[in-house]
């Protein structure tokens, strides 16, 4: 019986998610994994996997961000949140999350994984986050990758138009008057947004895990961010560095 229950709940994922965009042909492909008393789709043999063991299995976010407490009454964004597995998790101990991704299909697998685990107080954007308003190109990662695709970087010469909005933007669109705490993890694309931010904007911020890329983006440091947010009235901690990347946690002071 439990059998034929995953074979039905992973027939209907993929029938929304072709409704969502996913192609008919990858929407055919895709697998039901269940974690944590979450129901995920996904894409066998891409980074999606990973995704799925470090999210849900290992919560490699929250555990980074002590300074960081979840809050019933919260207001979460999250921007670059792929399939949805650091949205589905917070959505569990906060009132209201924003989750953004840029890329077509995975957001229609995001859309996929919120409608399965019915999380009505998740609020799903297929937009880029930048430092302007309009369209651009979300240049997608090397075959294989699920993850990793960027504004600011050229992997391969494959892209898709995307639209794309302001931080100072979305937040006036969405009527959001104030984040308790943001995860940034959109590969390069976090330096134009949080240094394009005027003061007024950042302010409405109370808590942010930046992961930052500075090999994805030209003249890009991690000083420089720093610096920016002190400016902004935030203190800034670093984990997980490596020489061109790592985790900044962003506090306000």
């Amino acid at each position: 019986m439990e059998h034929q229950a995953d074979k039905n709940n992973l027939e209907a994922a993929q029938k929304f998610a072709e409704m969502a965009g996913v192609s008919a042909d990858k929407a055919s492909k895709l697998r039901l994994k269940s974690s944590m008393g979450f129901k995920v789709v996904y894409r066998p043999g891409s980074s999606d996997v990973d995704v799925l063991s470090h999210s849900f299995e290992n919560d490699i976010f929250l555990k980074s961000v002590p300074e960081y407490h979840p809050h019933i009454s919260h207001t979460v964004l999250d921007v670059g949140a792929h399939i949805g597995d650091f949205s589905l998790l917070i959505s569990q101990q906060v009132a209201r999350v924003y989750s953004i991704e840029a890329r077509r299909e995975t957001f229609g697998l995001l859309k996929t994984n919120l409608f399965l685990n019915n999380a009505t107080n998740v609020i799903a954007d297929h937009v880029a986050i930048s430092d302007r308003n309009g369209f651009c190109s979300l240049y997608l990662a090397k075959e294989g990758e699920s993850w990793g695709d960027s504004t600011t970087f050229d992997f391969n010469g494959s892209a898709e138009r995307v639209p794309c909005l302001t931080l100072q933007r979305y937040l006036f669109e969405r009527n959001i008057s104030r984040v308790h705490f943001a995860k940034f993890n959109c590969e390069g694309a976090e330096f134009p947004i949080l240094m394009s931010a005027d003061q007024s904007t950042l302010s409405n911020f109370d808590t942010i895990l930046v992961l930052y890329h500075c090999d994805l983006v030209s003249g890009a440091s991690q000083s420089m961010l720093q610096e920016k947010l002190w400016q902004c009235g935030f203190t800034t901690s670093i984990r997980n560095q490596s020489e061109d990347r790592g985790w900044m946690i962003v506090t306000r002071r």
